[in-house]
């Protein structure tokens, strides 16, 4: 399953890379807009990491393309550093279904994503 990583940073999306389970979840960098275009519009994943941090949060094709998704919903999970509190209201008021410290993240990601699709088949 291919998972968006929304983030500026290079660094912490190589982190993740290295951590995620790579025979269930393959991760793809959305770094700019032409990618939110190109992968987030054009896809329907089920699941996307976004770190809130990023100014592409406050990209308008980014919130259309998370809440725009007709009959097909997405999980989000926004990270956040865990000195800056302040981003984790930002992620809550952006409309994440989570929201988790980057330690937090970096500790529990495949169990996250795990808990996340196991979650969406009970439902279906």
């Amino acid at each position: 399953m291919i998972i968006p990583v929304v983030s500026n940073d290079i660094i912490y999306f190589s982190k993740l890379q290295s951590i995620v389970n790579q025979k269930r979840y393959e991760l793809t960098h959305v770094k700019s807009e032409e990618d939110i275009i190109n992968i987030i519009l054009k896809c329907n994943y089920p699941i996307c990491i976004i770190d809130i941090n990023s100014e592409l949060v406050e990209s308008v094709n980014l919130q259309d393309a998370l809440k725009n998704r007709g009959c097909h919903s997405i999980d989000t999970i926004a990270y956040y550093p865990h000195i800056n509190t302040k981003l984790k209201e930002k992620a809550i008021d952006f409309g994440t279904n989570l929201q988790v410290t980057r330690n937090q993240l970096f500790k529990n990601l495949n169990k996250i994503l795990d808990d996340i699709l196991f979650n969406q088949m009970s439902e279906s």
